[in-house]
């Protein structure tokens, strides 16, 4: 790519330029110079800019440096919206196989970003769906049904089991029922990871191990053509592995938080309080908790942060503290802000006393404050980024900010308990 690059340099660039400088910066991913790679990948999106008439090339250069080189540190939530207009301009150019890329990375980045569960990202994924079904791409077609069925699975009050995927959009034992062995092995990889995602999430011990077993033996890498992917699996794989607290499971533990306190060094925006959460749980304290708690605050980790929350309660719970139902009570409040009502209903089952739980009375103890007006704390912060990275708001023209926005639906969530 290096010679490629000089080559160009000297005889002249053209429209495929920025395209030669993304396949550079994933090159430079691979060899683990991820200052380097975000560099060059900065590069590539300022230089598409210069071809945003061609919305093919734009958003074919665009894409593998959104999804695989900038979110290394900046923030997942960031690229979420710039992938979704990269995958409707290449379904518009008719290139499947890239939008169905760009459509992967902006699910994976969706739920790394912690972003609101909502109606509007269901319909997005039936829409994916489709396309893949009409373009004869069974194992992708899966896959977005499995992304639909786990938003399903945490937004629906009414799901019988919420760690299974059993429900209208995909149902495991069926839909993998009779398919080829290699399309098993590519869907059945991502079913383990998002089992493993909602088992955390719903503290189910005996599936969080059932599903690291099964993912230790599944050939992997932590340097994953999608980056998001490897955020959302390397995240839970590690607090599981030391939620659980099993020697087994601790090497397993170590490596995948070696791997955020690597980018957390760097200065990585979504890697910091995954880092510290996992620190938390690994020796827990209550200071421990309490940074961890600030960080994904700070970094607006809505799901991450409701989780920490709530694994503090336990904590406190059990070393005696008067304070964990309160702490309980600010869980709740923010699984419900996320929009997982099956995670909260659960709750008001386990917990009686959230059914009279008031929202500005829970927050009145929380640890974190205002993400407006808090400076960094002791975790260190959010770094600040200079010319290291650039926000997109500095060149990207297309704003669809849904995810930016709170929603009616949001606001009526933020006053009243739904009991």
């Amino acid at each position: 790519c290096w010679k490629a690059v000089i080559y160009a340099s000297k005889r002249g660039f053209d429209r495929a330029f920025p395209r030669l400088l993304a396949m550079l910066a994933t090159a430079l991913v691979k060899e683990g110079k991820i200052k380097r790679s975000i560099e060059v990948g900065n590069v590539c999106v300022l230089l598409t800019q210069r071809i945003i008439d061609d919305r093919e090339m734009y958003s074919f250069s665009k894409f593998p440096v959104l999804s695989g080189v900038i979110c290394q540190l900046h923030p997942y939530r960031s690229v979420v919206d710039p992938l979704l207009v990269c995958y409707k301009d290449l379904k518009m150019a008719g290139r499947a196989q890239p939008a169905i890329g760009a459509a992967l990375n902006y699910v994976y980045s969706f739920l790394a970003s912690g972003s609101e569960l909502n109606p509007i990202y269901e319909s997005r994924l039936s829409c994916m769906e489709e396309y893949c079904r009409k373009g004869d791409r069974k194992a992708n077609e899966l896959l977005m049904q499995l992304f639909r069925q786990i938003s399903l699975n945490l937004r629906k009050e009414d799901c019988a089991d919420p760690t299974a995927f059993t429900g209208p959009a995909f149902d495991e034992e069926k839909d993998l029922r009779g398919i080829p062995d290699q399309m098993y092995s590519y869907v059945s990889f991502d079913v383990c990871i998002l089992r493993l995602f909602l088992a955390v999430l719903f503290w189910d011990e005996a599936l969080m191990a059932e599903m690291l077993d099964k993912l230790q033996v599944m050939p992997s890498c932590f340097n994953d053509v999608s980056t998001a992917r490897t955020h959302v699996r390397l995240t839970y794989i590690a607090l599981a592995a030391f939620g659980l607290k099993r020697k087994e499971y601790g090497k397993l533990g170590e490596k995948c938080l070696d791997y955020f306190v690597r980018l957390a060094k760097l200065g990585s925006v979504d890697s910091l309080p995954v880092k510290l959460f996992v620190l938390a749980l690994k020796k827990p304290k209550k200071t421990a908790f309490e940074q961890a708690i600030d960080a994904c605050n700070e970094a607006k980790l809505l799901q991450l942060e409701a989780l920490a929350k709530e694994r503090y309660a336990v904590f406190l719970r059990d070393n005696g503290c008067s304070k964990s139902n309160a702490f309980m009570e600010v869980a709740y409040w923010s699984y419900l802000e996320w929009g997982a009502m099956a995670k909260v209903k659960k709750m008001r089952r386990a917990h009686p006393f959230l059914a009279k739980s008031n929202k500005a009375k829970a927050n009145s103890i929380t640890l974190s404050g205002s993400n407006d007006d808090k400076k960094s704390s002791s975790t260190g912060g959010p770094p600040k980024f200079g010319t290291s990275i650039i926000s997109f708001d500095d060149y990207d023209h297309v704003d669809i900010s849904i995810n930016n926005r709170r929603s009616s639906i949001s606001k009526q969530r933020s006053v009243t308990n739904p009991s």
